[in-house]
């Protein structure tokens, strides 16, 4: 009976079909279509089968003639090496301090009933420590930036081994600029608006005083920004958001105009800060502290102008007319726009959809009207991605190429997904922005002696006796009405009206004005000093309401002598009149004050019938403010003067990146707060890791590189990588150390000559610290930077490995079983490695 002879690989077809699928994600990730339909699928198949042919003549090969083989291509066959195999230490306490182990310790597996425990002894001493890896950032600077922060999990859930794609590998730099550049898609892009106003916008919505609202409009054409946002304002709970209306009354450019309610009730102050840093502010910026902000939701806003600006079109390759789309419909999925092209016939090759928006003079691609989008369509549950070279954009044009084979025809069929940030500068013409309130007529009075002892008289409880005590007390020298408001200082300087409805009254009788009887002074509150309203005839230092009123015509009777209700309108020019007008805190209130005194007071008269005295009241029975022309008017236009912009695009996952532009004064200035000690200008290349802790003193620390494969890099390649610490200078500068790497034969465990690690193959990154550095404010990292001579730039440098695990803590072990009867083929066990 013949020997069977072992199977060197038992894989069939359907390992390998399934083995190959798996790599294709690793090596070509823009190959999505993994069915049996897809061409290259189909090349997969036809080399699995023809693999499984050559293993099945393999299996049947016998060892002797095997070992020939591998020594016709110059393979030797080596003595017997001990396994080896990672081995991770942790300690037991979270505080406590580092731990040194040193070469030769024994480990050992845990004993079971079915196997005993394997010992194995460690190769190499190794500092253990408690630190952890939070962050890892690829880098690569120059003309074309990008920035990676590369996401991996806990391997095991041991928090000092760390696994990326679940340790399938991720390629460092294999970094797209689209996708990872200051300019691709950003999740959290914001605007911000300071001014110090903002402050007096504390009111309940559905209190007493009135409510605005607030206008924002682009300085060059007036247009609105508002719609591109959704607004808020901060509290002590956090950011609340802001009421929005329409104002259907405006528009500009076709858009109606959206209104911010100046309703923010529990407003606070913050800083504006990013980083935890301002000195890359403007100090106009960083000094601000009342602020709202919009995030942008494009996609919300350019959904719904399609509903009236958009025309779908498609053409056959016959050079026909464009036929219209008229059943379709669009929706909005955060950064996503989904379309639902009903009654579109199959586009077949050669074919056009076109979608055609109305130029609205918003630009906001970086280099277009539209920003960078990803199209896709649905083919029965999957959605395809067009290539690019079938999409056309020409500002507000779009067309689709086809084929679009199997387009689903039911429900949303067609897909945008935005790759890249909307320029915001584009939006808001280089956040060149006007900010008007539309502010509430707002008027308040007190009456009273002074300041202290002045009762305020209530809006609609009319009519008023300010100047007595009691309706049995004649009017009192000396006491004030106090009238506040904040339009007579109103910025645009305009006229301001009030309009006051008064009468003398006796018993509750109306009686003729008793000028001999009285006089008023009308001052203002000046910013040191209550002054008198300042005309050239100096009327108002002391006066009588007949001395403010026209003279009759000739032959009428002048309304003085008669006991009726009058209206007296006076009407004061801040620029001159109120010269020098400032706020003043008057019963708890802010605003500006006039105030209409009683300098002189006789006020009595004598009852006709009963000849007894009586006081004569002045009494008010109306007191209205007015603007422009219009008394009355419940609102008035409050431009905000030179307010503060700042826009921000915030990278949660890659804050290096996280962008502000600001603009104070008419100047803009641009800056990235986070991480500005990684080089994104200058020409490099490197791998960033940031711990949670600095590393302790230690005479090993060693962080082990797991690569899928390697790198072909020639030995006189003059790319080296140089790892470094950063660390705290002076002045609150901070700057990289170079870490001192084993490079002889006595700082080795095991007497060998080390290299410093290049990430072109698995290996140890291991480095002694004599002392500890001290950490700077963004915390404790160390760089591996690639140097590269002049004439070599980051693109130029070989592709790396991908990196499956990144393990701290971890120091290889030799196995210490002996088996003295293994044969190479290891009796049938597949998968053997030489």
């Amino acid at each position: 009976m013949p020997i069977k002879p072992p199977r060197l690989d038992d894989r069939e077809y359907a390992d390998i079909l399934a083995e190959a699928r798996q790599l294709i994600p690793q090596y070509c990730p823009e190959w999505t279509n993994l069915s049996d339909a897809d061409p290259g699928m189909t090349l997969v198949q036809l080399f699995a089968w023809m693999t499984e042919l050559t293993l099945y003549r393999l299996n049947r090969v016998p060892d002797k003639t095997y070992v020939h083989f591998l020594n016709f291509i110059g393979e030797e066959r080596k003595e017997a090496r001990p396994a080896v195999a990672p081995v991770t230490f942790a300690l037991s306490r979270d505080g406590a301090a580092a731990v040194e182990v040193p070469a030769h310790a024994v480990c050992s597996t845990r004993q079971t009933e079915d196997a005993p425990a394997i010992d194995f002894v460690s190769t190499e001493r190794i500092t253990v420590h408690n630190a952890k890896i939070q962050r890892i950032m690829a880098v690569r600077g120059g003309k074309r930036p990008a920035v990676r922060e590369v996401p991996f999990s806990q391997f095991d859930n041991h928090d000092s081994v760390l696994a990326f794609a679940g340790g399938r590998g991720v390629q460092f730099f294999d970094i797209d600029p689209v996708r990872y550049g200051p300019d691709s898609y950003t999740p959290f892009q914001f605007l911000y608006l300071a001014h110090d106003d903002l402050r007096l916008m504390d009111v309940e919505p559905d209190g007493d005083r009135p409510t605005g609202h607030l206008r924002v409009r682009r300085e060059s054409d007036q247009l609105s920004v508002a719609p591109f946002f959704q607004w808020e304002y901060p509290t002590a709970e956090g950011w609340v958001a802001v009421d929005v209306e329409d104002d259907d009354g405006s528009a500009q450019l076709g858009m109606p105009e959206k209104l911010l309610s100046t309703a923010l009730p529990g407003i606070i102050p913050i800083p504006f800060r990013l980083g935890g840093s301002a000195e890359d502010l403007p100090p106009e910026v960083a000094e601000s502290a009342w602020w709202i902000r919009g995030r942008l939701l494009y996609e919300d806003w350019l959904a719904s102008r399609m509903e009236d600006d958009l025309t779908v079109t498609w053409r056959d390759d016959r050079g026909g007319e464009e036929r219209e789309l008229n059943n379709w419909k669009v929706r909005p999925r955060g950064h996503v726009l989904e379309f639902f092209l009903q009654d579109l016939p199959p586009i077949k090759n050669g074919w056009t959809v076109r979608l055609a928006l109305v130029n609205r003079d918003v630009p906001a691609g970086r280099s277009g009207y539209l920003p960078a989008y990803q199209w896709s369509y649905r083919r029965g549950e999957v959605w395809e991605i067009i290539p690019k070279d079938r999409i056309r954009v020409e500002g507000t044009l779009i067309q689709i190429t086809g084929p679009l084979n199997d387009m689903a025809g039911d429900g949303f069929n067609l897909r945008a997904e935005r790759v890249e940030a909307v320029n915001i500068r584009g939006l808001t013409k280089e956040l060149d922005l006007n900010l008007e309130w539309v502010r509430p007529v707002e008027q308040v009075m007190f009456a009273g002696e002074d300041k202290n002892l002045a009762q305020q008289l209530e809006n609609g409880e009319a009519p008023w006796s300010p100047f007595q005590l009691a309706p049995t007390i004649p009017p009192t020298i000396r006491r004030k009405l106090f009238i506040g408001s904040d339009l007579f200082n109103n910025r645009q300087k305009a006229p301001v009206e009030v309009e006051i409805e008064f009468g003398f009254e006796m018993n509750g009788d109306l009686q003729p004005e008793p000028t001999d009887k009285y006089r008023l002074q009308l001052t203002y509150r000046a910013e040191d000093s209550w002054r008198v309203v300042w005309t050239e005839e100096k009327e108002y230092a002391g006066f009588t309401f007949a001395d403010l009123e026209a003279p009759p015509a000739e032959g009428e009777t002048s309304v003085v002598e008669q006991g009726v209700k009058r209206k007296l309108k006076l009407t004061f020019d801040p620029n001159t009149n109120l010269r020098g007008l400032s706020p003043y805190e008057l019963g708890g209130i802010e605003t500006t004050w006039l105030r209409l005194e009683l300098v002189k007071s006789s006020l009595m008269g004598v009852d006709t019938e009963t000849k007894e005295q009586h006081p004569i009241a002045l009494t008010l029975f109306s007191l209205r403010l007015g603007v422009e022309g219009e008394i009355g008017k419940s609102t008035y236009e409050q431009p905000l003067p030179n307010p503060r912009m700042a826009q921000l695009d915030y990278r949660e996952q890659n804050q290096r990146l996280t962008r502000v532009i600001t603009r104070a004064t008419g100047r803009l200035s641009e800056a990235f707060p986070f991480f500005k000690f990684m080089e994104i200008q200058e020409e490099n290349q490197a791998l960033y890791m940031q711990f949670d802790r600095p590393l302790p003193v230690g005479s090993r620390h060693a962080i082990q590189f797991r690569c899928l494969g390697e790198a072909f890099v020639p030995s006189n390649s003059p790319v080296q990588v140089v790892w470094e610490i950063l660390e705290d200078r002076d002045h609150g500068r901070t700057g990289w150390r170079a870490v001192e790497l084993f490079h002889d034969a006595a700082s080795s465990a095991v007497g060998k000559r080390r290299q410093a690690f290049d990430l072109t193959r698995s290996g140890v990154l291991e480095f002694p610290l004599p002392e500890l550095p001290e950490a700077p404010p963004d915390g404790f990292w160390l760089r591996g930077r690639f140097e590269l001579p002049p004439e070599v730039t980051a693109a130029q440098l070989p592709a790396l490995p991908p990196v499956a695990h990144i393990m701290l803590n971890t120091v290889n072990s030799a196995s210490m079983f002996t088996n003295r009867t293994e044969r190479y083929s290891g009796m049938g066990v597949p998968h053997q490695v030489i």
